[in-house]
């Protein structure tokens, strides 16, 4: 049957005498209830009970009442789901690591010794690095065709190892690996040095020591994921952590030692990296590098001190550095050079070298002054081998000799092998000194010539000599700072730092 409608029913019933059906009200289902409510809220009807009764301010104040009263309950509910994703985040495994607010050592692989322990975090190869943390850089077309040298020129190789010296040989580039312990450095001089190196290293191996700051590539994440990008994407770059077993860690001998036992870290982390014997080891400090050009040379040239069957007695590159004082305009005194980093092939590495077909071990050490750990008297200090004479090391040709394999620190300390400079004469090298972000970061030594002339060169007087890129030839320009707007804000940030500190120390 025909269902009928209401108007319909309405006109059936009232020609046969009975009532009108009462009209179904709109808010009879639940969802039109709710709507109907809701819009007396809104409009201020369940207060007067008639919203066209309720004036304007009336129903202003309340509708501001009513968003406040959500806004309690929705800020404390969106802090609480914020607590929440942070602290399941620190507890996430290695591909979550860069999201992290802290290192938590105990999560992290450890290996510890008579002197402390060491925690190895994750590599950039292993961390996951969120959009808004990925680093973009600001580089030029010079910098651009300086940084995109990947590709195996044969001429231009013959060329490179002729200004060090040495010939050409190999048909492939030798993997390097970076060493150095981090304290306080600023992001500004280890961009600078990544950017020298950049897609150059294998491994970029840096340590922090909890004893002479607070894990400052740590604990701060922003930090530590600018850090793990500056090397480029060909780049493992790690920063693990050393925890000294002493607690005599406020005195300068002190930190002195924690800075001589912290770097067998470089070597634990180079060898679970892959290095191998036919590798090449640099150690340097965090503020300075080889120069680009110099760092190619070590990849393909044929330096005698890098070729295999080494006797690891004078097996190991060093280089002339040219020394900043605080801006790239500012040499640190005119004619200023300094011998560091250091190289070393593979095969002398502690943990890296020696086979069962070679009798070689690490070298046996002590604490030299109370500040140092130096090799012992007799295994290779001074070039003193009377020890490792009467041990049958050493024959009674070089050929015939076994020398000790070399620790990081050992690297990093002796004047062994080879100090190279370019054909021209000019630095291989640079250190960036006191490229710090404020003048309470500096560490102020008596007498200290070179801060006196990187501070009269920042404000234009006295014996402040001003490094002009424009006029520099040859091999010897940071590639970061050949960019006029990164080099000239650093200059300005100087003298800044400067002014601000000149009045508190008389430098």
């Amino acid at each position: 049957e025909k269902k009928l409608s209401a108007a319909a029913q309405a006109a059936m019933a009232r020609a046969s005498g009975q009532p009108s059906p009462l009209p179904r009200s709109p808010y009879t289902t639940p969802r039109r209830k709710i709507k109907s409510i809701f819009y007396r809220i809104v409009y201020g009807s369940i207060i007067s009970g008639n919203p066209t009764q309720q004036s304007d301010k009336a129903r202003s104040i309340f509708r501001r009442s009513l968003i406040a009263c959500l806004l309690l309950i929705y800020v404390p509910l969106m802090g609480v789901g914020y607590v929440l994703v942070n602290y399941a985040s620190s507890n996430n495994d290695a591909s979550d690591q860069g999201a992290m607010q802290s290192i938590q050592l105990n999560n992290l692989v450890q290996q510890s010794f008579s002197h402390g322990s060491f925690f190895f975090g994750h590599t950039s190869h292993e961390v996951f690095i969120p959009k808004k943390s990925i680093w973009k850089s600001s580089r030029n077309p010079v910098q651009e065709k300086l940084l995109n040298d990947e590709e195996i020129d044969v001429e231009e190789e013959k060329e490179r190892c002729e200004r060090y010296g040495v010939g050409y040989k190999l048909s492939r580039r030798r993997r390097l690996f970076l060493g150095a312990l981090l304290a306080e450095e600023s992001m500004e001089v280890l961009q600078a040095i990544g950017t020298e190196a950049y897609n150059i290293f294998h491994t970029v191996s840096y340590i922090e020591n909890n004893a002479t700051h607070n894990w400052k590539y740590g604990l701060q994440a922003g930090y530590l994921l600018k850090l793990q990008q500056l090397f480029g994407p060909n780049t493992k770059v790690s920063v693990d952590y050393y925890v000294n077993a002493s607690n005599s860690t406020t005195t300068e001998d002190s930190s002195l030692r924690n800075n001589s036992l912290q770097r067998e870290g470089n070597t634990l982390r180079w060898k679970m990296n892959g290095m191998t014997k036919n590798d090449v080891a640099i150690v340097a400090d965090a503020d300075a590098t080889f120069s680009r050009d110099f760092l190619r040379a070590l990849q393909i040239c044929d330096f005698p001190e890098l070729r295999p069957g080494q006797t690891c007695d004078q097996s190991m590159v060093s280089g002339v550095t040219f020394a900043y004082e605080g801006s790239p305009m500012c040499p640190a005194g005119e004619g200023k050079r300094e011998v560091y980093p250091s190289a070393v092939l593979g095969e002398c590495v502690d943990r890296i070298g020696g086979d069962a077909s070679v009798s070689r071990r690490p070298a046996e050490h002590e604490w030299r002054d109370d500040m140092h750990v130096d090799r012992k008297e007799g295994y290779g200090t001074y070039q003193n081998h009377s020890l490792l004479e009467k041990e049958g090391m050493i024959g009674s040709t070089t050929a015939d000799s076994n020398y000790p394999l070399w620790s990081a620190t050992d690297i990093r300390l002796s004047n062994a092998g080879k100090v190279y400079t370019s054909s021209a004469g000019s630095a291989i090298g640079y250190h960036f000194r006191n490229f710090v972000m404020s003048w309470n970061e500096i560490h102020i030594r008596e007498a200290d010539s070179d801060l006196a002339v990187g501070a009269d060169c920042a404000i234009g007087k006295g014996s402040g000599i001003r490094s002009s890129f424009s006029r520099r030839t040859g091999y010897s320009m940071p590639v970061h700072y050949l960019n006029q707007d990164v080099r000239m804000a650093r200059h300005r940030q100087w003298r800044s730092i400067v002014k601000k500190g000149k009045n508190d120390v008389n430098v």
